[in-house]
């Protein structure tokens, strides 16, 4: 749902991890994927994408069709565990 975008700070990472070290910036947008191709995405207007944008919560991931995150609220059995999606890493 837009309007939901959070920004932070890394305060711990995992020994797996390579791309964050702790007190880099983050941020989780609405949006973490879009065809990239289309006029919009060309322009620069991912949330307009021709192919619809990939959605931080309950969208469709365009590269293995999983569900992204569980929108707020949605817990029990059906609830999938946290994704994370980096621009431009499938």
């Amino acid at each position: 749902m837009p309007g939901h975008e959070f920004t932070g700070v890394v305060t711990e990472a995992g020994p797996a991890v390579t791309r964050f070290t702790v007190g880099d910036p983050v941020a989780v947008g609405n949006i973490v994927d879009s065809c990239g191709e289309c006029a919009m995405c060309r322009a620069g207007q991912e949330n307009f994408c021709h192919a619809f944008p990939t959605l931080t919560y309950d969208g469709i991931d365009r590269h293995d069709g999983s569900t992204t995150l569980p929108a707020a609220g949605r817990q029990g059995r059906d609830a999938q565990p946290p994704r994370i999606h980096h621009r431009g890493d499938h």
